[in-house]
């Protein structure tokens, strides 16, 4: 994440970044620093499940309040052979216009 983060952090355009995982989240700690670090830059982050368990800290990203702007979201899928276009879409989709929204109001974008 920090080398995502190291990249596009002078972007003048807004960055959306997937991160796809089946879970086994252990890395705690240095995904929620990455998640503040990259709330200060024009990086919105999607982390999407397939089919695991134990998502950990993805699960919660919407509860950081120690960060500039609300940055991140997750979603899971258990079954990715069930998922309509239109609703993988959406749920992709789900939460970036408020960023955007938000970056430009703080001076990000």
């Amino acid at each position: 994440m920090n080398e995502v983060i190291d990249f596009f952090k002078d972007s003048i355009l807004p960055v959306y970044v997937v991160c796809i995982t089946d879970g086994g989240i252990s890395k705690t700690r240095e995904i929620k620093e990455a998640i503040r670090r990259s709330a200060n830059y024009p990086i919105f982050w999607k982390f999407v499940g397939l089919g695991g368990s134990n998502y950990g800290i993805l699960e919660k990203l919407d509860t950081f309040s120690d960060r500039r702007i609300d940055n991140s979201n997750f979603f899971a899928i258990d079954n990715f052979a069930t998922v309509k276009d239109e609703e993988l879409y959406e749920q992709l989709l789900e939460e970036f216009k408020d960023w955007l929204d938000q970056a430009k109001i703080a001076g990000i974008l």
